[in-house]
């Protein structure tokens, strides 16, 4: 009897933790620093590569999350998926936090329906009192047959209020070919603004779309 008696009385104890990593990740009051300088990521065949920062459905909270790229090279064919900047979709950023991308002599080459994300990505995500920062020097942004690179922020589907969202691009090229999609501006699809700032400036930059597909480095708020 006494042994039956302990294995009820652990049992609770042992769903708990096992329940542990289903909780969303956080950083309250806190610093995340990644920085990649002469990187070189190649994914092909489906498979996925991250250097940069992944924060889906975290809560950010009064946190500062930097991330920098310098002469990196992302390679992603084949269904493939490559992120060198920030990933926060379906995220709470809150209380003053930062979200701050830097792209310095990057080429992002996308083949086959594959992604990259060099930038910030925030899609579904909840902004109160924050800021997001991205900023592309010497860019060059290649997507083809379906395929998907975003080397700027995109907050779609997103719920922004007392934030401000800034992106810089100087001496950029994006070529989209056979339903491919580049967004190095602000992308910004059925979000809810109140009371924010966003800012956008290019300079020196060179758009080109065929066959379908759509090149973006200014402000898309959707619509036609």
């Amino acid at each position: 009897m006494r042994m039956n008696k302990r294995i009820l009385f652990f049992l609770p104890l042992l769903i708990a933790v096992s329940n542990l990593s289903a909780l969303p990740p956080s950083a309250t009051n806190s610093i995340i620093n990644n920085s990649n300088r002469n990187v070189t990521n190649n994914a092909s065949g489906g498979s996925e590569v991250n250097s940069g920062i992944r924060a889906r459905r975290a809560v950010i909270n009064g946190s500062t999350v930097l991330n920098a790229n310098q002469n990196v090279v992302n390679n992603a064919s084949g269904g493939s998926k490559v992120n060198s900047g920030i990933i926060a979709d379906d995220a709470e950023i809150t209380n003053g936090s930062l979200l701050k991308n830097s792209n310095i002599m990057i080429n992002n080459t996308a083949l086959d329906a594959s992604t990259i994300n060099s930038g910030i990505d925030a899609e579904m995500a909840e902004l109160n009192d924050a800021e997001l920062i991205n900023n592309n020097n010497q860019v060059n942004n290649f997507a083809r047959n379906g395929s998907t690179i975003n080397s700027g922020i995109t907050v779609k589907n997103s719920q922004i209020s007392n934030s401000s969202l800034n992106n810089d691009n100087t001496r950029v090229n994006n070529t989209a070919i056979n339903n491919a999609h580049i967004n190095s501006g602000i992308s910004t699809e059925n979000v809810k603004i109140t009371k924010s700032k966003i800012s956008n400036e290019n300079n020196r930059v060179n758009n080109t779309a065929t066959n379908n597909s759509s090149s973006s480095s200014g402000i898309d708020l959707g619509g036609n």
